[in-house]
């Protein structure tokens, strides 16, 4: 019998068919059954990172190439069965050799068998491999701080904060510990000579919290040893205020004199930038201005300034208490006189506005009051006498409200100043001694009377001192 050769010409197609079916099944169950390995290994990775390290066993039951259930499998079997772990390690690496974690863990049980040169050539690996990735970083300098390397390992905490600022604050404190030790301290003029983007941070930390002045003196004196990243503003203003804070006063306004331009050199005197030709300062012994919503200051030009600006201040229906323009000063114990011009343009407030010296250490004693400014009226000049006591090391000129009455304290309109000097003077006058024994007999009924609740404590004992010549 002859075979029919159309039968079989049909029969073939159907046959390819069912295997190309056959084989999608297969295939499709095949990456269905890796999807779902795949999904008990995630599970189990985050019940390993929510703290429970059994679960990695169980993703190796299914998936026993996985790298970092081996990794995490290995780090608990490293004290007891450290060539176990060493081969899960290894396994590891070869199924994913971009993990600098394991070459770590590799690093230090090669270190344990004291193969010093296996154990660090895979350290400085791990890095190489991951430079950006702030656990290695971090792990690999606490590896170069047990072999007794501490400017590789202080570097490489550097690098990690840098990787990930936010997460590795407690690099700080390390970095503050070593700073407080006279010994271990020098291992930081390497970071202090890079001048990495943390060390303002790390160094207002220091300046504040370091127990001896000696150490912030020290980490201050390295970065002025660093030409190439010279010493910035935010470090001379901690460096100041922790001198400030130790009552080394001197050496305060010394830095701060350091710092100034030939410019800024130029507007010095017992009162710096008293002309206002330069620019409000930020701290020091220079003008400090703490901004407000309802007032601007700032140095402008106008008809009738001695220089080319003067001080200009413009209220807006500002309410509370103003003190926020404020100068610190470096006075000898003697008399002296404040001296300036002022100019009022619709200055509408029933307290009015005046110049106070205070004593800031000791702090709580008021030296001086000024007149009170408010109204209006053209460019004319004022004065004001007082006297720095010897206990007084360090004192402070601010303009502030006259009265310490809520509704006497609303202030709307522009007032400006010019020329303002202090000078030496060979004694007080008449009016100052007699303002002076005022504030002598307010200042002792104040320790025996309490303030009422709206008082401001410091200013309202001496609001009727001697007469104020009120400007309208």
């Amino acid at each position: 019998m002859t075979p029919n050769p159309t039968v079989n010409d049909s029969s073939a197609p159907r046959l390819r068919l069912w295997l190309w079916r056959g084989s999608l099944v297969l295939l499709t169950g095949f990456l269905f059954w890796q999807i779902v390995l795949q999904g008990l290994a995630t599970q189990g990775m985050t019940e390993v990172a929510k703290g429970d390290l059994t679960a990695a066993q169980r993703v190796l039951r299914f998936r026993p190439q996985h790298p970092e259930a081996l990794y995490v499998e290995a780090s608990v079997q490293m004290p007891n069965a450290p060539d176990q772990a060493q081969a899960q390690l290894r396994t590891a690496f070869s199924q994913d050799p971009t993990r600098g974690m394991v070459l770590l863990s590799l690093a230090e049980l090669a270190l344990a068998r004291e193969d010093t040169s296996t154990a660090d050539a895979l350290a400085e690996q791990a890095v190489t491999l991951q430079p950006v990735k702030a656990a290695v970083l971090r792990r690999a300098a606490m590896y170069w701080l047990s072999r007794g390397q501490v400017v590789r390992g202080l570097q490489l905490l550097s690098q990690a904060l840098l990787a990930r600022e936010e997460a590795n604050q407690d690099v700080l404190d390390t970095f503050l510990k070593l700073a407080e030790d006279p010994v271990g301290r020098v291992a930081l003029a390497p970071l202090a000579q890079e001048f990495p983007s943390w060390w303002p941070d790390f160094f207002a930390r220091v300046a504040q919290r370091a127990t001896d002045l000696d150490t912030v003196r020290f980490l201050y004196g390295l970065r002025a040893l660093a030409p190439q990243h010279p010493l910035t503003l935010p470090e001379r203003q901690a460096y100041m205020r922790r001198l400030l804070k130790d009552g080394q006063i001197a050496e305060a306004y010394l830095t701060w004199i350091a710092g100034l331009t030939e410019r800024e050199r130029r507007e010095m005197g017992l009162l710096h930038n008293g002309g206002f030709e330069l620019p409000l300062g930020t701290g020091g012994f220079d003008w400090r201005w703490t901004p407000l919503r309802q007032v601007t200051a700032n140095t402008a030009a106008t008809l009738g300034v001695s220089g080319e600006r003067a001080l200009h201040l413009v209220f807006r229906n500002h309410e509370g208490n103003f003190q926020h323009l404020r100068q610190s000063l470096f006075l000898d114990p003697g008399t002296y006189r404040l001296s300036g011009k002022i100019r009022a343009d619709s200055l509408a407030t029933q307290g009015g506005l005046r110049w106070t010296i205070s004593c800031l250490q000791p702090s709580g004693s008021i030296l001086g009051h000024g007149e009170r400014f408010l109204g209006s009226e053209k460019w004319r000049d004022f004065a004001l006498d007082f006297a720095v006591p010897d206990q007084c090391q360090l004192q402070e000129i601010r303009l502030e409200s006259a009265s310490s009455r809520p509704h006497e304290q609303r202030v709307t309109g522009e007032i400006w100043f010019d020329s303002l000097a202090i000078r030496r003077t060979s004694g007080l006058s008449a009016a100052a001694k007699a303002d002076e024994r005022v504030r002598g007999r307010d200042s002792d009924a104040a320790e025996t009377t309490l303030p009422s609740p709206d008082q401001d404590q410091g200013t309202e004992a001496v609001e009727t001192q001697a007469p104020d010549r009120v400007v309208q």
